[in-house]
């Protein structure tokens, strides 16, 4: 549920809040979890600072990995130009003023309003990239990006829990619309492997993923997420 309240409603300072935001991201410096679809596909994320892992599986199988930081992409198997950025990009942000402009939100446009019962600083212009802050958690609760087009790309994150590092989102969905047509949507829970662990460097090596998958066939198909997230435009490239 999403309420706005009128254009009076108190707004903390744009610079102060970021900060914030900021602040309460700093102390999670890698991560690792598993999306989990249905049809028994997962997605398994590292992440450590803007660097990052994916292997996608279905069931036992390995079907597609790539490495790479930010929005780069470093290297991927099957080798492909562009490879989906992990669902938690926009949800974990080392610089948010950074992130939300590369999203293209417009964090100088400010309202605010209840999403699913929780305060939200709503950054953007309707029609545009927009994000919502919560005001007392300082996470990210939904990021919405937006094509020319009309084409536009929701990310919801919800059902949080509060750890010793952050409030971890435990589940989500990606909501893919273009003008005139139906919604795609992508439903998955996140199941958090641990944080602020040990992680080998090698594990976001460009290098060691093409040797560890050389020689190993390729895969005949694809998870269905991936397949309809490589079609999207939250890509790596």
């Amino acid at each position: 549920m999403l309420t706005c309240l009128p254009a009076g409603a108190f707004l903390p300072d744009q610079q102060e809040f970021m900060e914030e935001v900021r602040t309460s991201y700093s102390g999670l410096r890698n991560y690792a979890l598993r999306a989990e679809f249905s049809r028994n596909e997962t997605a398994r994320l590292w992440r450590s600072d803007e660097r990052w892992r994916q292997e996608w599986v279905m069931g036992d199988r390995l079907m597609a990995a790539a490495v790479g930081a930010g929005d780069r992409l470093y290297a991927s198997w099957p080798a492909a130009s562009s490879f989906p950025l992990p669902l938690t990009a926009p949800w974990r942000m080392a610089d948010p003023m950074e992130t939300l402009t590369r999203f293209g939100v417009d964090a100088d446009t400010r309202s605010f309003a209840f999403l699913r019962d929780r305060p939200c600083l709503v950054l953007g212009r309707s029609g545009e990239g927009r994000a919502w802050i919560d005001t007392e958690r300082k996470v990210v609760m939904r990021l919405v990006r937006q094509a020319p087009s009309g084409e536009r790309l929701t990310l919801d994150y919800k059902d949080f829990k509060r750890s010793q590092v952050n409030w971890f989102p435990q589940a989500g969905k990606a909501t893919h619309a273009v003008p005139g047509g139906e919604d795609e949507v992508i439903e998955f829970s996140l199941q958090w492997r641990g944080a602020n662990m040990g992680l080998r460097p090698e594990l976001f090596s460009p290098d060691a993923l093409r040797s560890r998958l050389a020689g190993v066939a390729t895969p005949s198909e694809q998870p269905a997420p991936l397949d309809a997230l490589r079609s999207w435009f939250l890509l790596a490239r």
